[in-house]
Parts: C-alpha cells; sequence; structure tokens
C-alpha cells in the first residue's frame, strides 16, 4: 500500500512536469523606473514567479535597474524585442496617486505598469511585504486575458486576505490557471509572429 502512494505521488510529479515543460516559458522584462530597493524587487519578481509556476506557468525575469532602464542600457541579456512582456515599475501612476498599476494588451508589445508608490503605500497599510509582487502579478495576468475578479490575486482592489494569499501561492483558481496557459500560449504565439514581421 505505501509502494502504491509512493508510485502514485512520483506519476503525478511526473504528469505536472510534464505539464509544465509543454506550457513554454514567458519571459517577463521589469524596467524599474523607479530604484526599487534590490531586496523588495527580489522579493517581488520572486512571489510572482512562485505564484506563476504554482499554476503551470514557467517565467524568466530580465530586471534592468534604475539608470539603466532600456533594453540598450540593460546590464542583463533582454530577448530580441517582441520577444517579451513588458513590466514598467513606475514611481507613481500620474494624476492617478490611487492606482496601483495597469495593462496595455498592444500587439506585439504587450507592457504592464505598477506604481512602485501605490504597492510600498500598501505594504506600509496591510504591514504585507507582497504588495510590489502581487501588482506585478495581477497585471501579467490582465496582459494573459484574465478580468477582474471578486476573489484572489485578479480582485479589483486586494485586501490583505488576497494579499496573503497570493503570497501562499493560492492567487489563482483552476479555472484563472487555465485560462493563463492559454494565454502564454497566445501570446507568445503573438509575440513571435510579431517579431517575425520586424525582420
Amino acid at each position: 500500500m505505501r509502494n502504491r502512494k509512493l508510485l502514485v505521488a512520483v506519476i503525478l510529479m511526473g504528469a505536472a512536469s510534464a505539464c509544465l515543460n509543454a506550457q513554454g516559458r514567458l519571459t517577463v522584462a521589469v524596467f524599474d523606473y523607479t530604484g526599487v530597493p534590490a531586496e523588495v524587487m527580489s522579493s517581488a519578481v520572486g512571489m510572482a514567479r512562485r505564484t506563476f509556476g504554482l499554476v503551470g506557468i514557467e517565467t524568466v525575469w530580465v530586471v534592468c535597474q534604475f539608470g539603466q532602464a532600456w533594453p540598450e542600457g540593460c546590464n542583463q541579456p533582454v530577448p530580441p524585442e517582441g520577444r517579451y512582456v513588458t513590466m514598467n515599475v513606475m514611481p507613481k501612476m500620474g494624476a492617478k496617486a490611487h492606482l496601483a498599476g495597469s495593462a496595455l494588451v498592444v500587439p506585439g508589445a504587450p507592457r504592464a505598469y505598477a506604481s512602485y508608490a501605490t504597492a510600498k503605500n500598501l505594504a506600509e497599510i496591510t504591514d504585507r511585504p507582497v504588495c510590489l509582487g502581487c501588482v506585478m502579478t495581477h497585471e501579467i495576468g490582465h496582459l494573459l486575458g484574465l478580468p477582474h475578479r471578486d476573489r484572489g490575486v485578479m480582485r479589483a482592489a486586494l485586501s490583505p486576505r488576497q494579499l496573503d494569499e497570493a503570497r501562499q501561492g493560492l492567487g489563482f483558481t483552476g479555472a484563472e490557471a487555465k485560462q493563463l496557459r492559454e494565454g502564454v500560449r497566445h501570446l507568445t504565439g503573438a509575440l513571435g509572429v510579431a517579431e517575425a514581421r520586424l525582420r
């Protein structure tokens, strides 16, 4: 009986690994126009990577720091234009100081924005250090086709409960996970087509 449980666990892990590998990967280029402290950015990227990883989406993150926030000035290798989604971390979202982020699904150049000032303020109010990661995850969720929801990380106004759930890897439902994986397939295919047209 014990061996059977072990065998089932090994089969499930293999199936999960095969599923993850079949989904491809999504590259996210983060352009930091704010000067986010390295430990905050590392934590935010780590949280977003784990959250997407738990729903079968492998993400690769390239972070270009303040002062180098242009592809030609980034000290990290950035894929050719049209092969990644852009996450711009801004000091604030213009005149809308309360806005935490936004997403623009532009064919061939999908990009999202996160307000560091709003995320930092939310972190202080809620005593949760994961706010920037949640905003980044939320906005990339929009790029992959998810609308706002009543619960989870796609809720329009993130509460302490949603922040805690996202930190624990419970940011997306099973149905949202399926939609996100389909969004990655669609988006990476569209990015490849856009890159081919640039040549």
